[in-house]
């Protein structure tokens, strides 16, 4: 296990070093002078004075050879100072950790929904492959897979907000307002996710060993709930854990529809108002928040395939 976290954390280096490489580079080419851009942020003022941008630019090391310019920026970002929004004055690690919870728990929920339908749906299809269920089952996932985020999202919010009255339209008012979020990002990658549990159940089901743990006199329901899932959630935990990162930073049309206050919708208007250190540190942090999951998913896929880990022991 040591060796196998010992690979993980050191393939996760040369991700985490061109992801820095560029927002560092995307920071010197962005529009305006970083120096007079930084001091603007931090002290309100429009102009300031040619004295106090050369000072700030000593300080930054704009001054220095590129390589140095890069030292001295990782080494900021690596003790959290990734400077200070343009519009608010405040630090960017702030204005990360405010909408950080409202992300993280709209990632959860999504993911539940996607857990609690594409699981159930995905081992109930299989088990009945080829009947009325199974049929209803693709026909359900592929019109869901089908639909954009967006359509998806206004349709609920007619039927959930404007006729029924359930929900709030928009906004986080109170905890009903992450309901229709949620389901929006939820039931798209559910219709997906049920298919590849419905594949993976079929294949587990079908293997020699299962067979014969049926033929030994265990009962189908052991077989299907004990070991066959077991097997099963192997592939579908590699494509949830990608979504499960995409629910943190890419799912901007769903926080932008919702109006939700997240980590997607801070990076869409920190775009929108040219706010280069916020568009910064969103990027760094949803790029920490996926290679850490990732990590997480390989994790759990060494503990539930033995494969996995018979591959790593050969290695």
């Amino acid at each position: 296990m040591i060796g196998f976290l010992a690979r993980r954390l050191l393939a996760m280096i040369p991700v985490l070093f061109g992801v820095s490489l560029l927002a560092f580079f995307a920071l010197l080419m962005s529009p305006g002078d970083v120096a007079t851009i930084t001091l603007a942020a931090k002290t309100g003022i429009e102009t300031p004075s040619q004295e106090a941008i050369e000072a700030q630019r000593r300080e930054l090391r704009l001054d220095a050879p590129l390589h140095v310019q890069y030292v001295s920026w990782l080494g900021r970002v690596l003790t959290g100072d990734l400077g200070h929004s343009y519009l608010t004055g405040r630090p960017v690690t702030r204005e990360l950790t405010r909408v950080f919870p409202a992300t993280a728990a709209l990632a959860c929920l999504s993911l539940a929904v996607v857990l609690l339908l594409a699981v159930p749906i995905g081992v109930v299809a299989a088990r009945h492959r080829g009947r009325p269920l199974d049929r209803a089952a693709l026909a359900g996932s592929l019109f869901l897979s089908c639909v954009p985020d967006f359509f998806l999202g206004l349709i609920l919010i007619v039927v959930f907000s404007i006729s029924l009255g359930l929900t709030p339209v928009a906004g986080f008012t109170d905890m009903r307002g992450i309901i229709l979020p949620a389901l929006t990002l939820g039931l798209a990658n559910a219709a997906i996710s049920a298919r590849l549990m419905r594949a993976g159940m079929i294949q587990a089901l079908e293997e020699k060993h299962l067979l014969a743990a049926k033929a030994r006199g265990l009962t189908r329901r052991v077989v299907v709930w004990k070991h066959a899932l077991r097997q099963a959630l192997v592939p579908l935990s590699s494509y949830v854990g990608t979504q499960f990162g995409y629910f943190f930073g890419g799912a901007v049309v769903v926080e932008v529809i919702f109006v939700w206050p997240g980590l997607g919708r801070l990076l869409v208007d920190s775009v929108n108002s040219r706010d280069i250190f916020v568009v910064q540190g969103c990027v760094l942090a949803i790029t920490a928040i996926y290679v850490l999951i990732n990590l997480g998913v390989d994790i759990l896929q060494w503990i539930l395939d033995p494969r996995t880990r018979h591959v790593e022991a050969v290695h």
